[in-house]
């Protein structure tokens, strides 16, 4: 009885079955992965482009915010240099000059106000009102007075944070009593004024103006001929100026 044997083969994994397996495997994992590392790379992209968002906005923040600093502290130098309303209230003295021979001058004392609204830094509207008393006039009880309201340009000289010299310009009118540019009745007639000051700033809010002289023509009648004469009067003034802003 004869037996065949048949030579076995070892059980050995084909490289070209196992190379298929792997790349199957392979293939299988790697979407997974990169949809992994790609889910990463999102979120990490996106806190990237978070944090420059943020970091771009804090710089505007700060730039707007310095911005507005500048803007405030410019404001409220301009508002120190440059105030928006002065006005005046004080004593005023007016030696009065009638222009008929033999009639002397004559002193007058009283008050006067005036509001200055600055349209520039040099200039202003000048808006002036005065009220002098007078009780004798070369020997003779009076007891009457002169009332003074001027307006116009005012030009001020602001380089110095504590001087501000000025210098003025006012026409109006002037009424007097009776008797006082000998008449015998109230009259009223053309005033104007050339004049300076001077204002020494002590705060922001106010200012105090030691002298204010104001060469002052009126045109009043005098005497019984009723004649409009022109009166070289002078005006000293001195009291407390208030700065609106």
């Amino acid at each position: 009885m004869t037996v065949a044997f048949f030579p076995v083969q070892p059980l050995v994994p084909s490289p070209h079955l196992n190379g298929k397996r792997e790349k199957v495997r392979n293939s299988a994992y790697l979407p997974w992965a990169c949809r992994k590392l790609g889910g990463y790379n999102k979120r990490f992209l996106a806190r990237e482009q978070n944090l420059n968002h943020c970091g771009g906005f804090m710089k505007l923040r700060l730039a707007v915010s310095l911005i507005a600093l500048v803007t405030i502290f410019g404001l409220s130098a301009s508002a120190q240099e440059q105030p928006k309303v002065d006005a005046f209230v004080g004593y005023s003295y007016l030696r009065a000059n009638p222009a008929t021979s033999g009639i002397g001058g004559f002193n007058l004392n009283g008050g006067s106000a005036s509001a200055a609204y600055n349209f520039r830094d040099w200039f202003s509207g000048v808006a002036d009102f005065g009220g002098y008393q007078v009780g004798k006039i070369n020997g003779v009880n009076v007891d009457n007075h002169v009332i003074t309201y001027m307006f116009g340009p005012r030009f001020t000289y602001r380089r110095s944070r504590r001087i501000t010299p000025f210098g003025q310009v006012l026409f109006g009118a002037a009424r007097s009593g009776s008797g006082v540019f000998a008449t015998t009745n109230s009259r009223t007639a053309f005033a104007s004024a050339f004049g300076a000051g001077v204002d020494w700033n002590v705060r922001d809010r106010f200012s105090i103006r030691p002298l204010q002289f104001d060469y002052v023509l009126t045109h009043f009648p005098e005497g019984a001929s009723g004649n409009n004469l022109t009166q070289n009067n002078l005006r000293v003034s001195t009291g407390i100026v208030f700065h609106f802003k």
